[in-house]
């Protein structure tokens, strides 16, 4: 089951949020949590993953912290027990900015890539106008998903575009 989990546990002044680490939307998550952080509220974001080995960067800049999903009850418990002893991560305003904010610097040829794929050429005419490897233009655009805590180029795009796209269905 790939849901989303967003849920929220409280203990005295400050708030655990456990969010699941598989999910696409996991920046909305971390958005949220951000913007409580910012009124003040101590939340603390737990991260679930399905493999402790292979998750996003962005993932454990965002998260206090980050368990696998088949941890045994005790050792959670321990963990989330010796995490509330210090402060919730502090996420700078810059990192939850735009797609293209200031954490998710690339090179400048990856952002030309990028801004191509986004234009709608293929990697096969960005190759040829750019003088790259097919193979150098795929492993850019799997390396700014992953640095989105994305999955598939597709999530990128939406993720770029939603902004625009709601606009014109109002």
């Amino acid at each position: 089951m790939n849901r989303t989990l967003g849920y929220i546990y409280q203990e005295s002044d400050c708030y655990v949020w456990f969010v699941n680490g598989d999910a696409a939307n996991i920046n909305m998550h971390a958005k949220k949590i951000h913007l409580e952080r910012k009124e003040g509220k101590s939340i603390f974001m737990v991260t679930l993953t399905d493999r402790k080995e292979n998750y996003s960067p962005i993932i454990n800049h965002l998260s206090d912290l980050v368990v696998c999903k088949r941890t045994s009850y005790s050792f959670l418990r321990e963990a989330i027990e010796f995490m509330l002893q210090a402060p919730p991560k502090i996420t700078e305003d810059y990192f939850l900015g735009d797609i293209w904010g200031n954490v998710l610097k690339g090179t400048q040829k990856e952002y030309e890539v990028l801004d191509l794929l986004f234009k709608g050429y293929s990697q096969s005419q960005i190759s040829k106008t750019l003088n790259l490897s097919v193979k150098t233009i795929s492993g850019y655009k799997m390396k700014a998903v992953r640095r989105h805590g994305l999955r598939t180029f597709s999530e990128l795009c939406i993720q770029k575009f939603k902004d625009s796209i709601s606009n014109y269905n109002t």
